[in-house]
Protein backbone atom coordinates (compact mmCIF):
# COMPACT_ATOMS: atom_id res chain seq x y z
CA UNK A 1 0.00 0.00 0.00
CA UNK A 2 1.56 3.43 -0.77
CA UNK A 3 1.96 5.86 2.27
CA UNK A 4 -0.79 8.77 1.57
CA UNK A 5 0.22 12.21 0.65
CA UNK A 6 -2.53 14.53 1.86
CA UNK A 7 -4.42 14.86 4.70
CA UNK A 8 -7.70 13.58 3.12
CA UNK A 9 -6.15 10.22 1.87
CA UNK A 10 -4.58 9.67 5.17
CA UNK A 11 -7.92 10.09 6.94
CA UNK A 12 -9.20 7.76 4.65
CA UNK A 13 -6.96 4.83 4.99
CA UNK A 14 -7.25 5.62 8.95
CA UNK A 15 -11.18 5.10 8.68
CA UNK A 16 -10.08 2.06 6.90
CA UNK A 17 -7.86 0.53 8.96
CA UNK A 18 -9.07 2.08 12.62
CA UNK A 19 -12.43 3.26 11.89
CA UNK A 20 -13.92 2.12 15.28
CA UNK A 21 -10.99 2.45 17.06
CA UNK A 22 -10.31 5.49 19.59
CA UNK A 23 -8.15 8.23 17.44
CA UNK A 24 -8.71 11.19 19.90
CA UNK A 25 -10.12 12.54 23.14
CA UNK A 26 -11.36 15.95 23.64
CA UNK A 27 -12.68 18.10 27.06
CA UNK A 28 -16.19 19.22 26.67
CA UNK A 29 -17.82 20.82 29.37
CA UNK A 30 -14.90 19.05 31.74
CA UNK A 31 -15.79 15.95 30.61
CA UNK A 32 -13.43 13.65 27.96
CA UNK A 33 -15.23 12.64 24.64
CA UNK A 34 -13.82 10.38 22.59
CA UNK A 35 -13.61 10.32 18.69
CA UNK A 36 -12.90 7.09 15.69
CA UNK A 37 -11.60 8.21 12.98
CA UNK A 38 -15.00 7.24 11.32
CA UNK A 39 -16.56 10.12 13.32
CA UNK A 40 -13.34 12.52 12.39
CA UNK A 41 -14.32 11.85 8.93
CA UNK A 42 -17.80 12.51 8.89
CA UNK A 43 -17.46 16.03 11.18
CA UNK A 44 -14.82 16.94 8.39
CA UNK A 45 -16.73 16.22 5.69
CA UNK A 46 -19.18 18.24 6.79
CA UNK A 47 -17.61 21.05 7.79
CA UNK A 48 -15.43 21.36 4.07
CA UNK A 49 -19.61 20.61 2.01
CA UNK A 50 -20.70 23.61 5.08
CA UNK A 51 -17.86 26.33 3.48
CA UNK A 52 -17.98 24.73 -0.19
CA UNK A 53 -21.81 25.79 -0.08
CA UNK A 54 -21.13 29.02 0.98
CA UNK A 55 -17.80 29.71 -1.52
CA UNK A 56 -15.00 29.30 0.44
CA UNK A 57 -12.08 28.56 -0.79
CA UNK A 58 -9.28 27.63 1.57
CA UNK A 59 -5.68 27.07 2.35
CA UNK A 60 -3.73 25.88 5.26
CA UNK A 61 -0.79 28.24 7.21
CA UNK A 62 1.81 26.75 9.18
CA UNK A 63 0.94 29.72 12.44
CA UNK A 64 3.43 28.87 15.62
CA UNK A 65 2.42 29.67 19.01
CA UNK A 66 5.91 31.60 19.47
CA UNK A 67 4.65 33.83 16.11
CA UNK A 68 4.84 37.07 17.18
CA UNK A 69 1.65 39.68 15.95
CA UNK A 70 2.97 41.09 13.06
CA UNK A 71 4.25 38.15 11.71
CA UNK A 72 0.97 36.60 11.79
CA UNK A 73 -0.68 39.74 10.31
CA UNK A 74 1.82 39.65 7.70
CA UNK A 75 1.09 36.17 6.62
CA UNK A 76 -2.80 36.44 7.25
CA UNK A 77 -2.74 39.64 4.79
CA UNK A 78 -0.32 37.93 2.09
CA UNK A 79 -2.48 34.99 1.82
CA UNK A 80 -5.33 37.28 2.02
CA UNK A 81 -7.50 35.88 4.46
CA UNK A 82 -10.94 36.91 5.22
CA UNK A 83 -11.61 33.75 7.55
CA UNK A 84 -9.32 32.18 10.09
CA UNK A 85 -10.03 28.70 12.08
CA UNK A 86 -8.01 28.30 14.94
CA UNK A 87 -7.73 25.82 17.35
CA UNK A 88 -5.93 25.77 20.93
CA UNK A 89 -4.01 22.61 20.68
Amino acid sequence: MSVPDTFPKLLARNVAEHGAEIAMREKQFGIWRSFTPGEIAARTQAMTLGLHALGVGARSLGLYRDALDDEVAYLLGHAGAKLVFAEDE
